[in-house]
């Protein structure tokens, strides 16, 4: 499968590093979005909240942001090989650029209630 245009490259590259610097994000089996800081669990309640309220996120293509309550959480993978029309296509929103928010934000569990997730 062919890679996306070198145009998005630049723009890929700042969103990868920002999002590379948080740490990983993981949701709780009571729902609550924490992370692990020295060992110790921490709550992100405020951070989760305000995905769920209005957050932007990066979609495909690269360059646009798109509510969090109208994106669709799709593999990483997908969204680095297929043409965003053909995600938005398949998942009936705008695709979420997972490709480039890292492992913070790799697991579709970490989004659960913010963005629709893929049906098993």
């Amino acid at each position: 499968p062919a890679e996306r245009g070198s145009a998005a490259a630049p723009a890929e590259a700042v969103l990868r590093d920002a999002y590379a610097r948080l740490p990983v994000l993981v949701r709780s089996p009571e729902g609550r979005l924490t992370t692990t800081v020295a060992g110790a669990p921490i709550s992100l309640a405020r951070l989760d909240d305000a995905l769920r309220r209005d957050a932007l996120l990066p979609v495909l293509p690269i360059g646009r942001f798109c509510r969090a309550r109208d994106c669709a959480w799709v593999p990483p993978e997908w969204a680095r090989r297929v043409p965003a029309p053909v995600l938005k296509e398949l998942f009936g929103r705008e695709p979420l650029a997972t490709h480039v928010l890292g492992e913070a934000f790799a697991s579709p569990d970490a989004w659960a209630g913010v963005v629709a997730a893929p049906k098993p």
